[in-house]
């Protein structure tokens, strides 16, 4: 099973799976036509490097907060 991902007009998680509130102050970006928010610039990065594999849950979580 895949990382969540969810569209903009739903209630907001991250590809990471938490939950949030406030999503314009996340980073974000597009994956397969969808809004994709990030639980930080790290977990963006590991997305960017192999997006297909983060989002299959093949890429590990980055444990630096940036």
């Amino acid at each position: 099973m895949g990382r969540n991902s969810m569209i903009e007009d739903e209630k907001p998680m991250t590809a990471c799976g938490n939950k949030i509130n406030d999503p314009e102050r996340y980073p974000t970006a597009l994956f397969q036509g969808k809004r994709v928010y990030f639980c930080s610039q790290a977990c963006r990065r590991a997305f960017e490097s192999d997006p297909d594999g983060f989002m299959a849950g093949k890429v590990e979580h980055p444990n630096d907060e940036d």
